[in-house]
C-alpha cells in the first residue's frame, strides 16, 4: 500500500532529487524528506523514522558516503536501504554489502525498475516485520519459561546457544572439539545412555536428565533435542527444573514421613511392609515386626503440655534411630506408636536382642525445654515375625500389635512375642467389642438387681442393679469380661447412660406400685470425666420420675484417684440428693484422707474380704478395720457377698448395718424382686 509508506530520499543533486520525488508520490509513495548530505541524513532517519530509504552512494559534501550512512541508519534504526548510483566497481559493492541493503539500481534506470525493486524491498520488510514479531513474542515466552536454546552443528562441531542457556548451565560452550562426547560429559552418566539412545534411534529426545554446571552442582534439567540429519545438527531446549524436583521430592517426603519426628509415616510404612514381604518370600527368609507403644505418654502430655511431649517424640525418634541398622526401617504410625520393620532376620531371636536394646535406650532420662527435671518413660514392645505369626502385611500388624498388648498387660517396661493364644483373646475381645457396639443400638444389655439387707432383722432396705449381657453368637458374658472393654473403648459412657435411665424407671414403675426401694447404681470413672454425666443424670431422674433423693450411685476407688477430674461432678452429684457410695472399698489405692474431704456417705466392703469369715483373721482384722473407719467418718457400711449365716451374724456384731450375697439372693430379674420383697419385712 504505497500511501501509507513514507521515503526519504538522500541525493546530493537537487533537480535528481526533485525528479525522484514526483515520480514516487505519483507512484502513490509519500516522501518525509529529502536530505543532500550523509551526516544530515542520518539525523533525519533518526527523527522521521521513514520506512524506507532510497540512497545515493557519492555524496559531494561531507566526510561520509552513502555507504557509511546506510550502514549507520541501517544500525541505529533498521530501516530499509535501496541504492541508486551510477557506481558498480567491486570496492563499491564490497561497502554497500556491508549494510545489507534491500535494493541496488544503477542509474540511469526507469522508474517500473524503482516500482518493481520499492514493492519487492517493502514486501521483504513486511515479512521480515513479521518474522521480527514472531521472534520477540519467542523471546518472551523463552524468557517467561526461563529456556535455554542450543543448536549443535555435528561437521563443524559449532556450538550455539541462545537465551537462559548461560544462567542455566554457568557456560556457553563455542566448539566441541572432542566431538559429541564432549556434549555428553556435562550430562550424568545414568542419563547418559538413554539421551544418546533415543536421538539415535528416534531422532529426538524428551525427558528429565540431570547435568553439571561449571561449579561442579548437578542440576536437573528438562530437556527436548532433535537431530536434523539432512543438515547434521542438533537443535534443543533445556530448562533448569531443579526447584520443581525440589519440591516434588519435598512433597514426596511430607507424603511419606512424619511431619513431628521426621519418620517414615503410615503410608511408606505400609508400602515397605508390603514390599519386604515380598522380597523375603522370594528368598525364603524372615520379617521381624516390632510394635513399640511408650507407656504413660498421654500423662506426660497432658501434664506439661503438647510441646513437652512433641519435644519427647522427637528423642524418641532418634534414640530409635540409634539403636537400629541401617536396613531396618522405623515409622511413626500415629501419637506414641511406633514400628520397626527387620527384614532379613537369620535368628527370631535377635528381634528380642533389637528390642531388649530399644528398651534400655527408651527409659533413659530425657531433658525437656522448660521441665526442670529430667523425664523418663518405659516402653511396651509385641513381637511378630513373617512368615511364622502371619503371612500378609495386615494380620503381621495385628500379630505385633496384640503381643504389645500383652506385653503392657504384663507390667509394661517389656517386650512379648505373639502367640496363638493371643490371637485366640484378641478374636476374642474384637467379637466382644463388636457386639457392645450392636447392645448400644438395641439396648441388648440388661439389668437384673440383688436385694440388701439389713443384717439385724432380714429386712430388705434395696437393689443394687447389676448389668447383664446375652451375646447372641457366644452366650452369656460375665460382667468382669464385657465391662472393661466397655471402659477401655468408650462405650461405657453410653451404655452406662442408657442403664442408669433404665434402673431410675424401673424404681420408679416399683414405687407406682407401693414398692419403695433404695436404688444402687454403679458408675465408671470414664462416664464421670465424661462429657456431661451431670446432664445425662437430670434426665435420668427427670424421664422417670424417681425421686433423687432415694437414688446411690457406686463409684470405684480409681474415682478417688482422679479428684482432680472428678470432685466438681461428685459434689454436684450430692447437691442433688443423690447418695454416693464407695464400692470394692479396700481393694484399691485411695487415700483414706481423701475420705473426710469427699461427699461419700457409704462404704461397700469387697467380697474377698468377707470370704474369709469368719475363720480368717486377716480378713476379720482388715474388715473390723473398715467398719471402724466407716463409723469414725459416720458412713453407712454395706458388705457384700455374704453366703453363710455365720457371716451375717459376724459382720452385724462388728457394726455392720447392711449386707448382700447369695445368703439373702443372686441378681433377680425386675419382675421377681416385688416376690422376693413380699417375702421378707420392708423397712
Amino acid at each position: 500500500m504505497p500511501q501509507h509508506t513514507r521515503i526519504m530520499i538522500v541525493e546530493d543533486e537537487l533537480i535528481v532529487a526533485l525528479d525522484l520525488k514526483h515520480n514516487l508520490e505519483n507512484l502513490g509513495y509519500k516522501v518525509g524528506a529529502l536530505c543532500a548530505r550523509a551526516e544530515d541524513a542520518i539525523a533525519k532517519a533518526r527523527e522521521i523514522r521513514p520506512d524506507l530509504v532510497l540512497m545515493d552512494i557519492n555524496l559531494g559534501e561531507g566526510m561520509m558516503d552513502g555507504t557509511d550512512a546506510a550502514r549507520e541508519i541501517r544500525r541505529e534504526n533498521n530501516i530499509p536501504i535501496i541504492f541508486l548510483t551510477a557506481y558498480s566497481e567491486e570496492g563499491v559493492l564490497r561497502r554497500a554489502e556491508d549494510s545489507m541493503p534491500y535494493g541496488y539500481l544503477l542509474k540511469p534506470f526507469e522508474l517500473r525498475e524503482l516500482e518493481a525493486t520499492l514493492r519487492m524491498a517493502l514486501a521483504r520488510r513486511r515479512a521480515e516485520e513479521g518474522m521480527m514479531r514472531s521472534e520477540e513474542r519467542l523471546r518472551l515466552a523463552i524468557d517467561t519459561a526461563g529456556l535455554g536454546v542450543w543448536e549443535w552443528e555435528v561437521a563443524s562441531r559449532r556450538f550455539v546457544a541462545e537465551g537462559h542457556f548461560m544462567s542455566i548451565l554457568g557456560t556457553v560452550p563455542t566448539y566441541f572439539d572432542e566431538g559429541r562426547d564432549a556434549f555428553l560429559q556435562m550430562i550424568h552418566s545414568a542419563d547418559r545412555d538413554a539421551l544418546s539412545e533415543a536421538l539415535a534411534r528416534d531422532g529426538q529426545f524428551s525427558g528429565e536428565i540431570r547435568m553439571f554446571v561449571t561449579s561442579g552442582e548437578m542440576r536437573w534439567i528438562s530437556l527436548y533435542a532433535r537431530y536434523f540429519g539432512e543438515h547434521r545438527r542438533i537443535i534443543g531446549v533445556i530448562s533448569d527444573i531443579s526447584a520443581i524436583r525440589q519440591a516434588e521430592d519435598r512433597i514426596n517426603h511430607l507424603a511419606y514421613h512424619d511431619a513431628l519426628t521426621g519418620l517414615g509415616n503410615r503410608h511408606l510404612f505400609q508400602e515397605k511392609l508390603d514390599s519386604e514381604i515380598e522380597r523375603a518370600e522370594r528368598r525364603q527368609t524372615r520379617l521381624g515386626l516390632l510394635f513399640i507403644d511408650l507407656d504413660g505418654f498421654k500423662i506426660i502430655n497432658d501434664s506439661l503440655g503438647h510441646d513437652a511431649g512433641d519435644c519427647l517424640l522427637i528423642e524418641m525418634a532418634r534414640r530409635l534411630e540409634r539403636v537400629l541398622r541401617g536396613s531396618d526401617v522405623a515409622v511413626r504410625i500415629g501419637g506414641d506408636e511406633f514400628v520397626v520393620i527387620i527384614p532379613d532376620l537369620d535368628r527370631p531371636e535377635h528381634c528380642a536382642v533389637i528390642a531388649n536394646h530399644l528398651l534400655g535406650a527408651l527409659s533413659q532420662p530425657v531433658a525437656l525445654t522448660d521441665t526442670p527435671d529430667p523425664v523418663s518413660i518405659t516402653a511396651s514392645i509385641g513381637i511378630a515375625v513373617y512368615p511364622d505369626n502371619a503371612r500378609s502385611s495386615n494380620e503381621l500388624l495385628k500379630a505385633c500389635d496384640t503381643a504389645m498388648y500383652s506385653a503392657k498387660a504384663a507390667g509394661r517396661n517389656g517386650y512379648a512375642w505373639f502367640s496363638e493364644e493371643m490371637a485366640s483373646r484378641a478374636k476374642q475381645r474384637l467379637v466382644l467389642e463388636q457386639g457392645l457396639l450392636q447392645a448400644r443400638h438395641d439396648h441388648s444389655l440388661t439389668l437384673q438387681y440383688q436385694p440388701q439387707i439389713r443384717l439385724a432383722d432380714g429386712a430388705m432396705t434395696g437393689v443394687e442393679a447389676l448389668a447383664r449381657w446375652t451375646h447372641p453368637e457366644i452366650g452369656v458374658v460375665e460382667p468382669d469380661v464385657f465391662i472393661p472393654v466397655a471402659e477401655e473403648t468408650g462405650l461405657i459412657e453410653v451404655l452406662g447412660a442408657q442403664l442408669l435411665e433404665e434402673a431410675c424407671r424401673q424404681g420408679a414403675i416399683w414405687r407406682a406400685s407401693g414398692l419403695d426401694l433404695h436404688l444402687s447404681v454403679n458408675v465408671s470413672v470414664r462416664q464421670l470425666t465424661g462429657s456431661g454425666f451431670i446432664d445425662i443424670l437430670d434426665a435420668a431422674l427427670e424421664r422417670s420420675g424417681f425421686p433423687a433423693g432415694r437414688l446411690e450411685l457406686e463409684i470405684t476407688e480409681t474415682a478417688m484417684l482422679s479428684l482432680d477430674k472428678t470432685r466438681g461432678t461428685l459434689e454436684s452429684i450430692r447437691e442433688r440428693g443423690v447418695t454416693l457410695s464407695i464400692d470394692d472399698f479396700g481393694t484399691g489405692f485411695s487415700c483414706l484422707s481423701l475420705l473426710q474431704h469427699l461427699p461419700i456417705e457409704r462404704l461397700k466392703i469387697d467380697k474377698s474380704f468377707i470370704q474369709g469369715l469368719p475363720d480368717n483373721g486377716s480378713s476379720l482384722a482388715l474388715t473390723l478395720a473398715i467398719v471402724s473407719i466407716a463409723h469414725s467418718l459416720g458412713l453407712d457400711i454395706v458388705a457384700e457377698g455374704i453366703e453363710t449365716p455365720m457371716q451375717q451374724e459376724q459382720l452385724g456384731s462388728l457394726g455392720c448395718a447392711h449386707g448382700q450375697g447369695f445368703l439373702f439372693a443372686p441378681a433377680l430379674p425386675a419382675d421377681a424382686i416385688p416376690g422376693f420383697a413380699a417375702s421378707r419385712p420392708l423397712r
